[in-house]
C-alpha cells in the first residue's frame, strides 16, 4: 500500500562509516606497499582503524544537528541577538526621517489624535504640526495633546530640527443635499448611514490600520513593514496618510456614492452652508480651518432624499449618528491595531543537547589488546604490561584529537557570542580505563602545545570581523590602535568591541539624533556622540561636565608654563640636579599590573607631596600615563630612592617622591600611573551645538537671534583637548572625520578643540542653556552667553 509507513534502508556503500572504512584501506595499501600484506579485521593496525573510523562517524552525527541546537543552554531556547542575529524589529525600524514618519510616530503615540500632518516651514530646519482631535476627544484636550506632540518631536527630532509650532484644525459641517436613487428592497437607513460615512471621508479621510498577517500574505516584506519609526501598534496603512487638500471637489464624492452597494443612481449632490450653495468646488483658503459634514439627527437638519421606485423613502434620523459611530469605530477603531508581531520575528528555538562528552575510544577495543575497562591481566609479564601501556598512550593521542574537536563544538556559543563570555580553551574531560588523561592534559603542556586563551581570543576577534563585515562596522580601525596610551587588555579591548557590536542597531536607528529638548538627564545624548564614544572606549559618553573629573579629586589642571612660572617651592626641590643623572644611578621603574581603584588615590595624596598644592600640570597628566618616563634615581651614599618623571617636551627630570624601599616606589608609581590613565579616560567625551537652537528654541523667536538663519544646519562639536590622545593632531584628525563620516551631508560642521579653562567656560554655558530649554523657555540670555563662548568672547580664567 502506498500509505504504508517503513523506514528506508540504507545502503550499506552509501554510510560515512562504510566510506572512511574503504578510503583508510585505500590509503594502508598505498602507505604499506608489500611491507603490510594483511588487511583482516584480525590484524590489530585494521582494528585500530576501524575503531577509529567508528570514532569520527559518531563525531559526524554530533555535527549534523540544527546550528541553532549548539547554541542552546540546558533548560533555555535559542536567544539569537546574543550571537548579533538582531531580530527585525530592532534592525528595520529608525527614528524619523521623513514627514510621513514623524506622522506615523504622533499617531501610534497619542490616543487622542485621529490625524496630523507636519510641514516644513520657509525656514530651513523648523516645522509646523497641523493636529485633528479623535471624534471622541474633546476641545479641551488640545492642551494636552499639544504637550506630547512636542515631547515627542523632542524625543525623536534629528540634529537641526526643530518645532515651530502646534495648531489644531477646526472643521466647519456643511449640509449635504441630493437626491440618490436606491435600488429595490434594500435598508434605507443602513445605506444612508455608508452615504454619510462616505461623506466623512471625503473631508476628514481619517488613519487606517492593517494586520501584519493579512500585508504578508499579499507580498509584504518584513523590511517593507517596518521602514519608518518603531511604532507600539502595526501596521499603519500608508494610502490612508493623504495630504491636507486646499479644495475639495464634490465629484469625487459623487463617484463614491455611486459605487456604494444599494445605490441605484445619483440624481443630484451638492453642500450648502446657510445660503452658499457649493455645487461643485469646495475651496479651502486655510487648512487649519477647513469642513465636515453634518450628520443630521432630525428631519429638519435632513438634506439628503432617498428614493426609490419613484417614491420617497423614510427613514429614522434619530439613530442615524449611532450607526454612523458604529461604522466608524468598525473602519478605524482599536480592533485593527496590534502589538503582536510574532509573525516578523519568529526563529528556531532549538534543543538543548548533552553531546560533549566523549567516552574514550580504548572502551571499543576487544579485550585481548589490555586496553579497554579489564586491562592487563595480573598475571601477564612485565613486557606484555608495558606493551598495553604503550599502546593506551598512542591511542590517548586519538582521544585528545576527539576531545579538542568537541570542547571547541561545546566552545562555540562563548566563540561567536557578542555579550562578555570571554571563557578559556581548554579540553573536555574523558574518561580513560586507567587513568592517564591527567596526564596528557596537564596545563603545561597545553600552553606549550599553543592552548591557551590567548588562541580562544584571535577566534573571537575574527568572529568580530565576520559580525562586524555583515553590518558594515569597523570597531578597531586601524588609527586607534596607534593611540593605545591606555594599554588596553585583551579583555579590555574585546568588552569595548563586543560593547560596540551589541549597539548595531541604535547606530542604525539614531545615528542622526539630537538630544531631546525637553530634559537634561545625562543619558540623552546625540546619536552622533553616543557611536564616537562606544567606539573610542570613552568613559564620559553621557552629558556630564568633563571639567568636575578634577575637582573631584581636589585638583586643578594647569598648563606647564603656569606650573612652572609660580614659586610655590616645587621648583626648588623637585626639578633633580643633572649632576646626579648619572645612566649607572638610574633603573626602570617595574609597575605591578592592577586597574585603578578609589584606594589609589589614597596612597597617592600620602605619598606625593605635589598634590598636596592641589596642581597637576599638563605634561605629567599626559605623559604620565607612559611608563618609560618613570624612573628610579638610586642616590650614591643614600639607602632611600627617588621616584623621578621625566618630561620628555622639556627634557627635564621632576622629583615626584623619596621612598624607603623600592617596594613601596613602585607601587606609588602604579598608583600614579593608573591615576592619571583614569583622569585620561574621563576626560574625553564631546559635545554637539546645533545652531538652529541658537535662533530659537520651543518655538519662540528670540528678541536677538544669536545666529543669523544662515547657519541653522551649522553644528559645532566641542572636544577637551587635554588628554594624552586627544591633545594628538593627527588623532583630532581623524576624530573630526570619523564625526564627518557619520553626520547628514547637509550639515555643515565646525570643530573646536578647548583647554581646561575654556571647556569650563562652554560647560557652564551649556548646561545654563539645556536648562532654559528643558523647562519650556525661549533660552534666549542663554544662547547669546553660549554664542558669545563659542565665537571666542567668553570669560578668562575658572
Amino acid at each position: 500500500m502506498k500509505d504504508e509507513l517503513y523506514i528506508n534502508r540504507r545502503e550499506a556503500e552509501n554510510t560515512l562509516y562504510r566510506q572512511l572504512q574503504e578510503k583508510s584501506l585505500e590509503r594502508l595499501q598505498a602507505a604499506a606497499g608489500e611491507v603490510w600484506t594483511d588487511f583482516n579485521p584480525h590484524d590489530p593496525g585494521i582494528t585500530i582503524s576501524d575503531i577509529l573510523n567508528y570514532g569520527l562517524t559518531e563525531l559526524d552525527y554530533r555535527l549534523r544537528f540544527p546550528s541553532e541546537d549548539y547554541l542552546v543552554a540546558e533548560k533555555q531556547s535559542f536567544v539569537p541577538e546574543r550571537f548579533g542575529l538582531f531580530s527585525p524589529l530592532r534592525v528595520f525600524p529608525v527614528d524619523p526621517v521623513t514627514p510621513v514618519d514623524y506622522r506615523k510616530l504622533f499617531i501610534d503615540r497619542i490616543d487622542k489624535l485621529d490625524n496630523v500632518w507636519i510641514y516644513p516651514t520657509k525656514e530651513r530646519g523648523w516645522y509646523e504640526v497641523l493636529a485633528e482631535l479623535s471624534p471622541l476627544a474633546s476641545v479641551c484636550c488640545r492642551e494636552e495633546v499639544q504637550r506630547q506632540i512636542v515631547r515627542i518631536f523632542n524625543a525623536y527630532r534629528n540634529l537641526c530640527e526643530g518645532l515651530r509650532e502646534v495648531r489644531f484644525i477646526t472643521r466647519k459641517p456643511l449640509k449635504l443635499t441630493g437626491d440618490i436613487e436606491l435600488k429595490a428592497g434594500v435598508n434605507a437607513l443602513q445605506v444612508l448611514a455608508d452615504i454619510y460615512l462616505e461623506a466623512q471621508h471625503f473631508f476628514m479621510g481619517g488613519v487606517r490600520y492593517r494586520g501584519i498577517e493579512e500585508l504578508l500574505a499579499e507580498g509584504r516584506k518584513p523590511d517593507e513593514l517596518l521602514d519608518g519609526p518603531e511604532l507600539r501598534y502595526w501596521a499603519i496603512d500608508e494610502s490612508s496618510l493623504q495630504d491636507l487638500p486646499t479644495r475639495y471637489s464634490v465629484a469625487v464624492l459623487f463617484r463614491r456614492l455611486m459605487n456604494l452597494e444599494g445605490v441605484e443612481a445619483v440624481r443630484s449632490l451638492g453642500f450648502t452652508d446657510g445660503e452658499q450653495v457649493y455645487p461643485d468646488i469646495i475651496p479651502v483658503t486655510d487648512p487649519v480651518n477647513s469642513y465636515t459634514v453634518e450628520i443630521p439627527d432630525n428631519k429638519e437638519k435632513a438634506g439628503v432624499k432617498l428614493w426609490s421606485g419613484g417614491g420617497l423613502m423614510k427613514t429614522d434620523l434619530s439613530v442615524l449618528p449611532s450607526l454612523l459611530y458604529a461604522r466608524y469605530i468598525r473602519y478605524y477603531g482599536r480592533q485593527n491595531r496590534t502589538e503582536n508581531l510574532s509573525e516578523l520575528q519568529s526563529f528556531p528555538q532549538g534543543t538543548f543537547r548533552q553531546m560533549y562528552d566523549h567516552n574514550s575510544v580504548q572502551h571499543d577495543f576487544p579485550e585481548c589488546y589490555g586496553i579497554n575497562n579489564w586491562g592487563v591481566a595480573p598475571g601477564e609479564p612485565e613486557l606484555r604490561k608495558a606493551q598495553a601501556k604503550q599502546l593506551k598512550g598512542y591511542m590517548l593521542l586519538y582521544d585528545e584529537v576527539f576531545a579538542r574537536g568537541l570542547k571547541e563544538l561545546e566552545n562555540l556559543p562563548q566563540l561567536i557570542s557578542i555579550e562578555d563570555d570571554l571563557l578559556g580553551e581548554g579540553t573536555v574531560g574523558v574518561d580513560v580505563p586507567g587513568g592517564m588523561w591527567d596526564v596528557l592534559t596537564d596545563e603545561q603542556k597545553l600552553k606549550d602545545a599553543g592552548y591557551t586563551k590567548n588562541r580562544f581570543f584571535r577566534q573571537k576577534e575574527r568572529m568580530l570581523e565576520v559580525w562586524e563585515g555583515i553590518y558594515g562596522e569597523d570597531s578597531n580601525p586601524g588609527w586607534l590602535k596607534e593611540y593605545d596610551y591606555y594599554e588596553e587588555t585583551e579583555v579590555e579591548s574585546l568588552g569595548r568591541r563586543f560593547g560596540f557590536l551589541k549597539r548595531i542597531p541604535e547606530w542604525g536607528r539614531s545615528r542622526y539624533k539630537g538630544v531631546d529638548l525637553g530634559n537634561v538627564d545625562p543619558e540623552n545624548v546625540p546619536g552622533i556622540k553616543a557611536y564616537v564614544g562606544s567606539l573610542l572606549g570613552w568613559e564620559m559618553t553621557v552629558e556630564k561636565p568633563v571639567v568636575n573629573v578634577f575637582p573631584m579629586y581636589n585638583l586643578r589642571l594647569v598648563e606647564d608654563d603656569y606650573f612652572y612660572s609660580r614659586p610655590m617651592g616645587l621648583l626648588s626641590h623637585d626639578l633633580v640636579a643633572e649632576d646626579i643623572l648619572k645612566p649607572e644611578y638610574m633603573e626602570p621603574v617595574n609597575m605591578p599590573e592592577k586597574a585603578y581603584t578609589n584606594a589609589d588615590y589614597l596612597v597617592l595624596k600620602d605619598k606625593l607631596s605635589l598634590l598636596h598644592y592641589n596642581l597637576l600640570f599638563e605634561g605629567l597628566f599626559r605623559e604620565g600615563v607612559r611608563p618609560e618616563n618613570y624612573h628610579i634615581l638610586n642616590i650614591p651614599q643614600y639607602l632611600d630612592r627617588l621616584l623621578v618623571f621625566h618630561h620628555t617636551q622639556r627634557g627635564e627630570w621632576i622629583n615626584l617622591g623619596r621612598f624607603d624601599s623600592q617596594e613601596e616606589l613602585e607601587e606609588t608609581a602604579g598608583c600614579l600611573r593608573r591615576f592619571l590613565i583614569m583622569l585620561n579616560q574621563k576626560s574625553e567625551s564631546m559635545y554637539v551645538v546645533e545652531h538652529l537652537l541658537l535662533r530659537k528654541a520651543n518655538g519662540k523667536e528670540m528678541e536677538n537671534p544669536a545666529v543669523p538663519e544662515s547657519e541653522n544646519f551649522v553644528v559645532t562639536v566641542v572636544f577637551p583637548g587635554w588628554s594624552v590622545r586627544m591633545a594628538d593632531l593627527r588623532f583630532r584628525k581623524e576624530c573630526e572625520k570619523l564625526v564627518c563620516s557619520r553626520l547628514p551631508a547637509h550639515l555643515n560642521v565646525h570643530f573646536q578643540w578647548r583647554g581646561a579653562v575654556e571647556m569650563w567656560q562652554f560647560e557652564r554655558a551649556y548646561y545654563d542653556w539645556r536648562k532654559a530649554l528643558a523647562a519650556g523657555e525661549s533660552g534666549s540670555a542663554e544662547a547669546q552667553k553660549l554664542r558669545e563662548v563659542l565665537a571666542g568672547q567668553g570669560e578668562e580664567g575658572f
